[in-house]
């Protein structure tokens, strides 16, 4: 659900991600750079969540250079967890 055709679809996949706690932590990094804002809000909020609070963004009105900056933070954190 998480590459489904409907953005609302993908954002509801997101949420019950991070409610649920389920490590698909990759696939909610592509999110936060998918065409709808709603979708990447819930991917971001996911991987809040997943992450226990530790937030690297991007925020809401992020440009396109901070919305890079804050997936290539969490790609960083998201590789120490995985040593």
């Amino acid at each position: 659900m998480l590459k489904h055709a409907k953005p609302e679809a993908r954002a509801a996949a997101a949420k019950a991600v991070g409610r649920r706690g389920v490590h698909f932590e990759k696939e909610l990094l592509e999110l936060l750079s998918d065409e709808s804002a709603v979708v990447q809000q819930a991917a971001h909020r996911a991987l809040v969540q997943l992450a226990r609070g530790q937030d690297f963004g991007p925020a809401i009105d992020a440009t396109d250079h901070e919305r890079a900056e804050a997936i290539r933070r969490w790609r960083e954190w998201l590789a120490k967890m995985a040593k």
